[in-house]
């Protein structure tokens, strides 16, 4: 297969490659307004302002005295104790809804950082280590309920072509165009994905070889007939390019493996030797047709 030097988001065992470097996301401090402005910041307000005239009445009703300044000092030192506690719950309101704040930014980098351990840079589809896990358990599942499934391997052909005379940059745009293709034709229950430089892989959950074959037939398909205008794409070129690809298929079923003897390994195997067979046909009908 060729490797290319297109970048490759596999955060588990290699380094991205590729003129395309992310950003790790960062938590956002909460920022907010005056606090008078709002709603809890009012009412804080208010009570510190009902706080500071009930303090000044019960000094007053000390310096009066008499009945009426009894009266005074029992109703003024009530309200101070009631403006207390109306600025404590004030301030716990405060400190909940920026504790809030922080909980949500928190809650949005956790879900930004779990979505760069699982996508491809690149192409933003699945990347080669969830690849390999959905492929695990679907394993297991295909092995306690009976149900079949297979893998496609696609090899994007002329890649390097494109890169050597193009530049990179247009050969990105064929990788991110192969990926959109995938995902807006397999179904949701399917997983897509890049695994290497020009390397894509679909799981086609409850799929036989047949129908993993019309599958790879038709992506290939679809691939060869968008054309890719780099100048629409802003890349400031005139060529227009067209992408092709040659895929592998290999077909799992529990009942021809009553031992459960086979891995996800060995069908990534059996994938690959149909990859490299349909790639010798590809270059020997190219090599007759030229001829």
């Amino acid at each position: 297969m060729q490797r290319e030097s297109n970048s490759v988001n596999v955060p588990d065992t290699e380094t991205s490659r590729g003129s395309e470097v992310s950003e790790s996301p960062r938590v956002a401090a909460p920022v907010s307004g005056p606090l008078i402005k709002t709603p809890a910041g009012r009412a804080f307000a208010f009570a510190a302002v009902f706080f500071a005239l009930s303090t000044v009445a019960v000094i007053v009703a000390v310096g009066t005295g008499g009945l009426a300044g009894g009266l005074l000092a029992v109703l003024s030192v009530f309200f101070l104790y009631a403006a207390t506690g109306l600025m404590v719950i004030m301030l716990r309101r405060l400190e909940l809804r920026k504790l809030q704040q922080l909980v949500d930014a928190l809650n949005s980098t956790s879900q930004s950082l779990a979505e760069l351990s699982i996508l491809d840079e690149l192409t933003k589809i699945y990347n080669r280590r969830y690849f390999h896990e959905q492929l695990e358990r679907e394993l297991s599942r295909s092995r306690r309920y009976g149900a079949p499934f297979s893998i496609i391997l696609f090899d994007v052909d002329n890649l390097r072509a494109i890169n050597d005379g193009l530049g990179q940059l247009a050969g990105d745009e064929l990788l991110r165009t192969f990926a959109t293709v995938m995902k807006n034709d397999v179904r949701t229950t399917d997983i897509c994905a890049r695994i290497g430089g020009d390397e894509f892989a679909v799981l086609a959950t409850n799929t036989n070889y047949e129908g993993a074959k019309i599958l790879a037939t038709r992506l290939a398909t679809i691939l060869a007939e968008t054309p890719i205008d780099l100048k629409a794409s802003g890349l400031g070129g005139k060529a227009i390019v067209e992408g092709s690809a040659t895929w592998g298929i290999a077909a799992y079923s529990a009942t021809d493996d009553s031992g459960n003897t086979l891995d996800a390994a060995d069908i990534i195997s059996w994938a690959e030797q149909d990859l490299n067979a349909h790639k010798i046909e590809k270059q020997e009908a190219e090599s007759f047709s030229s001829a």
